[in-house]
This record gives structure tokens, C-alpha cells and sequence, in this order.
């Protein structure tokens, strides 16, 4: 592997404990790359190999580093001397990480990056600018309303009535955090309170669509886009496929490869594929979306998908017969080969 690679994971978002999961698996693969934490604060710090993998109750406890930070920004951290001729393995996930935001950075300074570029990050992080971007191709999409501050009740109010079951999301974010699930009106005033106060997202809903919940991850290698296998996510006992579902295996059950017919699975890698070359991915790419009665529904594509052992696309690398060591060689590549475009 590589020998100037820099892994960065952390950040700012809510996501960030998800991502030092991430960084654990991908440290590992790397083989003791160059590591970078993040902080929430917007600090920089270097982090010994043996701190980050020791690190423990990952997904609910914060990681802490033991050393001083490096620089005091990442935007510092990008243009300094000590990036030059690296690569950027991410291992953050959402917020600035996720939403074009570092991407632009690492293009301005010339610093070669993993995933998708900084424009497309952007456009597939709103899941409101994704859903009008594939609007004209051919992809089903359940129907939706922007939340307006200040008409929250009366728009949930009537929305529910008309759909029975909804979803109220975050306009930006991953790792089903912020999301509520919601079929009683009797539920929406302490919704509406809630996302009231919430002064940094901005909320639609949607509505539920019925069926079987299935994610697929896309990889590129020479030239080709490729679907990996379906894992279907099954909820139990009413439970939702929310963080505590994801993450600490609570009243969910993740299926890989899907016990679903070929011809269920064909179509659904052939829309997973369809939603990342039409939103001009690069990289790797994870899609939900719903297999109902009356077709295949499109939930959402995440540009920088969990790679924690526990995630989704390294579940699906691994039934593919592909190892992280393997996968991230291909994503390097790419990084590489983009900067000298």
C-alpha cells in the first residue's frame, strides 16, 4: 500500500463517532497509515496507531486524543507542507466532511482525495437537491413536502392525514440520525418542538413507502461502475433502522447477500448503479431504497458510507470476495489519477 497516505477521520458532524469506527477498520488495511483526527472543535491532531484501534464502545463514546493538536483548522491542515504529495484516505462522514465542503479544499490545494468530488458531494448531500436532480431519470421517489418554519403543525398535520405513515428527515445527514418516523397526530406537537430548536437543519417529510429495505454499494474500477451485493435490513418487533439499529445491532438484522430473487437483486444493483453515475459520482457510493409492490423506491445515496466492520459496504466487499486492503488500493488509484487530470 501506498506509504503517503493520510487518513482523516473525526470532524464535526454527529457523525463523527461513526467515523473513528470507520478509521479503525480502514487504519488497519492501510496498514498503519499517517493519521489524522479531526477534532469537533476543528482542531488537528496526529493520533498513534495503537490509540485509535484500542479505543473502545466506539459508537457511543467520544475518542479524545492524547497528543496536542497540529494545526487549528482544517483548512491549515490541507495546505500545510506536511500534505504535500499525501493522499487523503476520508474516513469522515457527514457535515463538512460529506458536503462538498473538505472536497473543495483538497481540490483548491491540489491534495489527492478519496471519493467523490467536491460538487457532486454537495448535490448528493441534500437529499432535497438529489431527489430534483433525478427527478428526470425515470427513478421513483416517494412523495415529499419542504418544511416551512413556522407552518411545521398544519404541513405535518395534513401531510399525515393524506399518508398515513411519514418520515420527517434532516434536509442534510446520514447515519439515520435526526430522523423520526411518525403515524399518530398525537406525536406532532413534540416533533414540531423539537425541530423547532433546531437552528442548524433544515427538515422535509416524506412519505413511508412499504416494502422490503435494501442498500447496495457501487464500486469503480477501470472504467466501470459495479454494484456490489444487496444486503436487505429487516426491523423487528416495530422497531426503525435509526442509529441504535445500525450501529448497536438493536432491533434490526442486516442480510448479505439478500435472500431476494435474482431478478429483484439485478434491478436493484442496476438502480444503485443508475442513481451514482447519474449524480456523477467517482469512487464508491452506498443507495438505499425500498423494494415495494409497485416498483423499486429511491431513499437516498451516501458519498462517504461507513467502512467500520460493522458497516454496510465492507459486509458486501466481503461476500464479493474483495478484502478493505483491496478496495481502497482501487480508491487511491482513482484519488491519484483524478489529481493529474
Amino acid at each position: 500500500m501506498d506509504q503517503n497516505i493520510i487518513l482523516l477521520f473525526g470532524g464535526e458532524s454527529d457523525e463523527r463517532l461513526v467515523s473513528v469506527a470507520s478509521a479503525q477498520a480502514l487504519a488497519q488495511a492501510l496498514g498503519e497509515p499517517t493519521l489524522w483526527f479531526w477534532s469537533p472543535a476543528g482542531f488537528i491532531y496526529p493520533v498513534d496507531f495503537t490509540e485509535l484501534i484500542n479505543h473502545k464502545e466506539v459508537f457511543t463514546k467520544e475518542f479524545i486524543p492524547k497528543t496536542q493538536p497540529i494545526f487549528s483548522s482544517i483548512s491549515d491542515a490541507i495546505q500545510s507542507p506536511e500534505s504535500l504529495n499525501k493522499i487523503f484516505v476520508l474516513g469522515v462522514h457527514g457535515g463538512t466532511g460529506e458536503d462538498g465542503t473538505l472536497q473543495a479544499l483538497c481540490e483548491k490545494y491540489k491534495r489527492a482525495y478519496t471519493g467523490s468530488d467536491a460538487q457532486s458531494s454537495q448535490r448528493a448531500f441534500n437529499k432535497l437537491a438529489t431527489k430534483s436532480w433525478l427527478k428526470d431519470f425515470n427513478i421513483l421517489m416517494a412523495p415529499h413536502i419542504i418544511l416551512e418554519p413556522g407552518k411545521y403543525l398544519n404541513q405535518l398535520t395534513e401531510f399525515l392525514k393524506e399518508h398515513q405513515e411519514i418520515i420527517i428527515k434532516p434536509v442534510s445527514g446520514g447515519s439515520s440520525l435526526g430522523c423520526s418516523f411518525v403515524k399518530n397526530l398525537d406525536n406532532l406537537p413534540a416533533l414540531v418542538q423539537a425541530i423547532s430548536q433546531d437552528t442548524k437543519n433544515k427538515y422535509f417529510a416524506e412519505k413511508i413507502i412499504s416494502g422490503r429495505e435494501l442498500t447496495i454499494g457501487v464500486i469503480e474500477n477501470a472504467n466501470a461502475v459495479t454494484a456490489l451485493p444487496v444486503t436487505e435490513i429487516i426491523k423487528h418487533d416495530n422497531h426503525n433502522f435509526d442509529y441504535e439499529g445500525k450501529y448497536l445491532a438493536r432491533g434490526t438484522s442486516e442480510i448479505t447477500p439478500a435472500d431476494i430473487s435474482e431478478i429483484l437483486t439485478r434491478e436493484a444493483q442496476r438502480l444503485a448503479v443508475a442513481a451514482h453515475v447519474a449524480l456523477k459520482l467517482e469512487g464508491y457510493s452506498r443507495t438505499d431504497m425500498i423494494a415495494s409492490p409497485e416498483g423499486l423506491y429511491y431513499l437516498e445515496t451516501n458519498t462517504l458510507p461507513g467502512l467500520a466492520k460493522e458497516s454496510l459496504v465492507p459486509q458486501q466487499l466481503a461476500v464479493a470476495h474483495m478484502t478493505l486492503r483491496e478496495f481502497l488500493a482501487i480508491q487511491i488509484r482513482i484519488a491519484k489519477e483524478r489529481l493529474q487530470k
